[in-house]
């Protein structure tokens, strides 16, 4: 699991860090760097894989950006010449670290990026990573003990493949209901949500076999469906203007006549796709170890949106695969599901300070705070109590 992650001269992160747990919830003010957060692990994502450009950031749903503009420039902040980027985990229950520099080319519009420096640590050696050409790593330092060698480079090497399949998710919902082709494919749905039913498909059985025995299950959520399944668009339930994927998600709606039930993916509620989409993520064993879901609560009514959060955070706390997320909310009702006092759950407030920068602080509260004053974890954060929100 990766413990934290320091990040130094990207955009509005100056210098900051970040502890992960399990279920990493950000809050804050529009503008305030929650994206840019996602965005500095996604470029670190890049150097580990040791391709940093334009498509190595559009794989991961970075924005491509010219090297002066991603690089922080702030009034009153010294200018550093490269972006530092830091992340540290346990492996196999040591301490590993992968930190790399990335300075811009001679030719600073080009869009790509140098290593300055690209190193990993563990068991008290350190690699220097010579990623970018994709050869082994080499020792920096001289020892000659084989089997500390081969220990280092595998821990590292673990790390590392953490940190590559990274990817910022978006769903977007003309693509969550097979309506447009996603351009950034990932196994097992595209980062706007393409191919959906397919990422689905893999899971139908499971999820249809626990659907209904308790809070929380994908169709306890969504009241109006008692079915769902993956099958091949039909002329009968598809208007033949309709553009459509291979195969398609259609849900059964329990209002309906009989033989008439069953409704295409264009034609369900939004909010369906969305919780669907977000339990493929947590469940599917494709999708990356280290993912990012911006505006996890679009499209969802505060209600739905408080229930799926603590279905979400139970399947990601409870799958054998080892798995983090990191989601930007703004939909206040979402911080009403969560268990903050579970450790392996944690919230964050994102603030600019007044020279322009962001500024990160986890957010640890407890009953006895809640019981005095007498309001939820959502009304402290609306009336400012908790930060990660502008004054009036």
């Amino acid at each position: 699991m990766i413990q934290k992650v320091s990040i130094r001269n990207f955009k509005t992160l100056a210098d900051t860090e970040l502890e992960l747990g399990v279920v990493n919830v950000l809050i804050g003010a529009n503008g305030c760097g929650k994206t840019n957060i996602l965005e500095a692990i996604g470029m670190l994502s890049a150097a580990a894989s040791g391709h940093v450009d334009d498509q190595a950031f559009l794989r991961r749903g970075v924005r491509p950006g010219v090297p002066s503009v991603m690089k922080t420039s702030l009034k009153g902040l010294e200018s550093r010449d490269c972006i530092q980027l830091r992340a540290e985990a346990i492996v196999d229950g040591e301490s590993v670290a992968y930190e790399t520099h990335l300075k811009t080319t001679t030719d600073s519009t080009s869009g790509k990026w140098d290593f300055e420096k690209s190193t990993g640590i563990a068991k008290g050696l350190e690699l220097q990573l010579n990623l970018k050409n994709g050869a082994t790593p080499g020792f920096k330092t001289p020892y000659e003990n084989g089997q500390a060698n081969y220990e280092t480079s595998r821990l590292v090497t673990m790390l590392l493949s953490r940190l590559t399949d990274y990817g910022i998710f978006t769903p977007s919902t003309p693509f969550l209901r097979g309506l447009q082709p996603d351009i950034t494919q990932r196994e097992p749905v595209g980062l706007n949500g393409g191919r959906l039913a397919e990422a689905a498909d893999w899971m139908l059985f499971q999820m249809m076999d626990r659907a209904g025995k308790g809070e929380g299950t994908i169709l306890s959520l969504i009241d109006w469906a008692n079915g769902f399944g993956i099958k091949p668009p039909s002329k009968e339930l598809l208007s033949p203007s309709i553009p459509t994927s291979k195969e398609m998600i259609f849900f059964k709606d329990r209002y309906r006549r009989e033989g008439e039930e069953w409704l295409a993916a264009p034609d369900v509620s939004e909010g369906a796709l969305y919780i669907l989409f977000a339990f493929v993520l947590a469940l599917n064993p494709k999708s990356p170890s280290l993912f990012a879901i911006d505006n996890f609560d679009q499209a969802l009514n505060p209600r739905l949106a408080k229930a799926l959060i603590k279905s979400f955070c139970y399947e990601m706390c409870n799958t054998k695969q080892s798995k983090q997320a990191i989601i930007t909310i703004h939909n206040p009702s979402v911080l009403d599901g969560l268990d903050i006092g579970d450790d392996r759950i944690r919230l964050f407030a994102v603030d600019r300070l007044h020279d322009g920068s962001t500024h990160i602080t986890r957010i640890q509260v407890d009953g006895q705070l809640l019981e005095e004053n007498r309001m939820t974890l959502s009304q402290l954060w609306v009336t400012g109590r908790l930060g990660g929100i502008p004054p009036i």
